[in-house]
C-alpha cells in the first residue's frame, strides 16, 4: 500500500491537481485528485491499494492554478 501525503503552497486558486505512478501519461490523462475548494493551501491524503512492482516505482503529480 502506498500513502500520499502532499500540500500544495502559495499556488492562488489551484484549479486542477492530478498523479501518476510509473510512467507520465500527459497532461490530463493521470489520476485526478478531487478539489474541494478553491484555497491557497490544499492537503491531499490518497490511499493507493493497486498492485505495484517490487522494486523502484516513481510517482508524480502537477497542478495547475486559474492561468493555466
Amino acid at each position: 500500500m502506498l500513502l500520499l501525503v502532499s500540500i500544495a503552497h502559495a499556488q492562488p486558486n489551484i484549479s486542477k491537481m492530478e498523479y501518476w505512478i510509473g510512467t507520465d501519461p500527459g497532461f490530463g490523462a493521470a489520476i485526478d485528485i478531487p478539489l474541494t475548494n478553491q484555497q491557497p493551501d490544499i492537503s491531499f491524503i490518497q490511499s493507493y491499494t493497486a498492485n505495484l512492482a517490487q522494486g523502484i516505482n516513481y510517482i508524480g503529480y502537477r497542478s495547475k492554478d486559474a492561468n493555466n
